[in-house]
């Protein structure tokens, strides 16, 4: 298999470089989404999709149940990385909670790339 596909939600600019950037340098090809990351995700058909969920992006949560609910991106497996408690949203195949370093953000996309290949 080549290089794993990770499409990246973060809408604030800086976040959105420095987890590129981790993603990067962990070997994996970042798609960043022109315009609409619904869209990407049907067209791209990425490996994963990590999506930064916090108080100021409380439209990533509708995003991830629009993925979740679309029988063309269902089975897109979702890496949330978010402050909030695993608990309080949508059920995803992945969780990265914050703070949290680099090292754990490549391993829960890479554990979820990894059990799709498998299943």
């Amino acid at each position: 298999m080549g290089t794993w596909r990770v499409l990246l939600i973060d809408p604030i600019a800086d976040d959105h470089e420095i987890q590129a950037h981790i993603l990067r340098a962990a070997g994996l090809d970042v798609i960043e989404p022109r315009e609409n990351p619904f869209h990407e995700a049907i067209t791209s058909r990425p490996d994963a999709v990590v999506v930064d969920v916090s108080p100021q992006r409380l439209g990533s949560v509708e995003f991830v149940r629009t993925l979740k609910d679309d029988p063309r991106t269902s089975s897109i497996p979702v890496v949330v990385v978010s402050s909030y408690p695993r608990a309080e949203l949508v059920p995803t195949e992945g969780y990265v909670g914050k703070p949290c370093t680099p090292h754990r953000i490549v391993a829960e996309v890479m554990r979820v790339v990894k059990d799709r290949v498998i299943t």
